[in-house]
């Protein structure tokens, strides 16, 4: 028998308590980030240690910082500083003139998205509702008793366009974000209470940057798996191979972000149900379309939870709802879930602090324009936005389809629609849009794309969109080299960048820009 010297022993035993701690940490990076991207990562990083390469990291920063200050500073007019020392006179006129100058850009019919509204008249109603409930706040239902109510029937309300039984349940959070936090909050204790100590959620690549930051935030690994990239829908069977004992739920989209696309829910929920983990739908997008496409005569595939599986679901009111900004819902399916996203501190010196959602106090002014904005447009008024938008964003897809040089990405079902050319830059295309008729047009990548949202505040300038795309694409066809537009230069410096932690370090400059007085 071979006899080992005790150093010998003790370095072997190190090595092993070092690869036990290392290959667990390794496979997971692997499983989440993928071999190429770490060795991209790794490499990248070491390159940035030489001169060279480092003035160019240099070189790309100041230029992306130099281009995001002129985008936001440039617009300021007479910054202030210091908290005058008697008050403003005149804080209505300058409120006025800010108010009046971007009203030409909320209500021109030519921003992608951003803007929902369903017309002046629901717009003055909301207005109206809104002014006898500015200081609300809903942490104190004993003193806003009627904010409480207005809250608890948007979720009821919601709940039953969504078809959920008696048991389905909700909270009010204050947009697409909070409600997907929350989400993944709920589903990472459920995991705790059944031993998962490090919970998996599987998405689809497409998924909302919302679902990175609730990853983030609640340290949970999110398994991304790429979407077809003909259909730009996520494949039930590639979710099925990354299923592990740590998973603990998918999520997909209805609509995506990106390209409009809705995943198949129908198969994803079976998946869901017979793998017994937890399936949330993030109808945030097309959370007040889905529910009217039928009767406004677009039939379409369930999304709601008569499908198998479905837990939860999050839907913006302040997107195609048409309330004020800052109103989502988000719907369990039973109580006992819905608990798993609230936060509670018995033991606190200042009283019993137990709140459904992330913030403490909040404004109930938004709660009182939502729910009076709901119940004057009424299940007719929504049927009747919904037929004006989605004829809008099929004529705009038919009529794209006819111009050379462009194209639809995919089938959208909904009102989301994403551009891309084989032979142009987009992104320039896109640049050019804006500067021919004043668009303002979302700009995706992983591919490269422009993508539209047809609202029912810029239904009727879809003509409008279709001719000056069409002189758009000739002018790129014309000048190839159309990329030095800002917006194309950008992106092109984006899809150079191999390592995107360069990029993610490199773009939080757009963050320091919006608090740059």
């Amino acid at each position: 028998m071979v006899a080992y010297s005790p150093f010998r022993v003790a370095a072997f035993t190190i090595l092993v308590m070092i690869l036990v701690q290392k290959i667990p940490r390794l496979w997971k990076l692997l499983r989440t980030k993928g071999f190429k991207s770490i060795l991209i990562h790794k490499f990248s990083r070491l390159l940035l240690k030489f001169s060279y390469f480092h003035n160019q990291y240099i070189k790309k920063d100041r230029y992306v910082k130099e281009s995001l200050q002129h985008m936001f500073l440039s617009t300021r007019e007479d910054p202030i500083h210091v908290l005058p020392e008697n008050g403003i006179k005149n804080v209505m006129q300058k409120i006025e003139h800010w108010a009046k100058r971007d009203m030409k850009f909320q209500y021109g019919g030519r921003i992608s998205g951003s803007v929902y509204h369903g017309g002046e008249e629901i717009n003055q109603i909301a207005i109206n509702a809104m002014k006898y409930y500015t200081f609300a706040n809903p942490l104190h239902p004993d003193v806003f008793p009627s904010v409480r109510q207005m809250e608890s029937e948007l979720v009821q309300v919601t709940i039953n366009l969504y078809h959920g039984s008696n048991q389905s349940c909700g909270v009010l959070t204050s947009g697409g974000t909070e409600s997907l936090l929350l989400a993944v909050l709920a589903y990472r204790e459920w995991g705790k209470l059944r031993g998962i100590d490090e919970p998996e959620i599987i998405a689809p690549d497409t998924i909302h940057a919302a679902v990175d930051k609730a990853a983030y935030y609640f340290g949970v690994t999110l398994i991304k798996v790429k979407v077809d990239q003909t259909t730009r829908k996520v494949s039930p069977r590639e979710v099925r191979k990354k299923i592990s004992s740590s998973t603990v739920a998918i999520i997909a989209s209805a609509p995506n972000f990106p390209n409009g696309m809705i995943d198949p829910l129908e198969e994803l929920g079976n998946l869901a149900q017979i793998s017994n983990i937890n399936f949330h739908i993030d109808a945030c997008l097309g959370g007040f379309l889905l529910p009217f496409m039928e009767d406004a005569g677009f039939p379409i595939e369930k999304a709601d939870f008569r499908l198998n599986g479905v837990t939860s679901i999050s839907c913006d009111l302040h997107k195609y709802g048409c309330t004020p900004k800052g109103v989502s819902v988000l719907m369990f399916s039973t109580p006992e879930l819905r608990r798993l996203a609230y936060f509670c501190s018995p033991e606190w010196t200042g009283g019993l602090y137990v709140t459904p959602t992330m913030s403490g106090s909040r404004p109930g002014v938004l709660s009182a324009g939502s729910w009076a904005v709901l119940m004057s447009l009424g299940k007719k008024g929504y049927i009747e936005i919904t037929r004006t938008v989605i004829k809008a964003a099929r004529f705009i897809v038919e009529e794209v389809s006819k111009i050379e040089n462009i194209k639809v990405v995919g089938e959208p079902e909904l009102s989301v629609l994403c551009f891309d050319s084989d032979s142009l830059n987009i992104h320039a295309i896109g640049n050019a849009m804006t500067k021919i008729g004043g668009w303002g047009i979302s700009h995706v990548q992983n591919p490269n794309g422009i993508h539209y949202h047809v609202t029912f505040a810029n239904a009727h300038t879809a003509e409008s969109f279709v001719e000056d795309l069409r002189k758009a694409v000739m002018e790129v066809e014309i000048d190839p080299e159309a990329e030095h537009y800002e917006t194309a230069a950008l992106y092109g410096m984006v899809a150079e960048t191999q390592d995107k932690s360069i990029v993610g370090d490199i773009s939080k400059h757009f963050a320091d820009c919006l608090f740059t007085a």
